[in-house]
């Protein structure tokens, strides 16, 4: 099993990746092409990315939004945007949470992260695998997609945080226009996960 979960920000790199790097990355994560897909599949690679807030609120830093060029209202209607995803996403989360565990009322109480935790926790290694397979087959087309909501809680778990990154650079492109959205996406604050591993069967 290979993850990557961590947080990133502007200017982390040693290394600068190019715009056409920076673009692949970034739509692999967020708005993957046909052609993303089927590659991710065939190497059972699992890959998403969800924005981190900073303390106060905001997700770019001021010099990000004085590089990408956004003005006050642009950057206020981003920080709904991205909240009102967040809080979308979380409310599936806590259904999630309890049906992994059964507890209802440590769902109102956890952290998002608490919760992500905990469902993963739940799933044994051969579980986690299969599913992340499934679920990258079923995105590529490889396989049906079951109605929403079947699944154990730990594909659904990974078929959420899919969907989650999708309605990211929705929100995003909603609030700067796909002219500016790979920009913004790439100057936020990110948790991102990356698994690359494949069942036996």
């Amino acid at each position: 099993e290979a993850q990557l979960e961590r947080s990133t920000g502007e200017n982390e790199a040693s290394d600068e990746p190019t715009d056409e790097e920076q673009i692949e990355f970034l739509s692999r994560m967020f708005n993957p092409s046909p052609a993303q897909l089927l590659e991710a599949a065939k190497n059972c690679e699992l890959s998403y990315a969800t924005p981190s807030a900073y303390p106060d609120g905001r997700y770019l830093s001021p010099a990000a939004v004085e590089k990408i060029g956004l003005e006050p209202d642009e950057v206020e209607l981003l920080r709904r945007s991205l909240d009102g995803s967040r809080d979308r996403w979380v409310e599936q989360l806590r259904s999630i949470y309890v049906d992994a565990t059964g507890d209802e009322s440590g769902a109102g109480e956890l952290s998002e992260a608490a919760m992500q935790a905990e469902v993963l926790s739940k799933a044994v290694h051969e579980d986690l695998v299969d599913s992340r397979e499934r679920v990258v087959k079923e995105r590529a087309g490889m396989l049906p997609a079951p109605a929403r909501g079947d699944g154990s809680p730990v594909e659904r778990f990974y078929r959420q945080q899919l969907e989650r990154s999708a309605d990211v650079y929705s929100a995003v492109t909603e609030a700067v226009g796909e002219d500016r959205a790979y920009s913004v996406l790439g100057s936020l604050r990110m948790n991102m996960a990356n698994y690359r591993d494949c069942s036996d069967g």
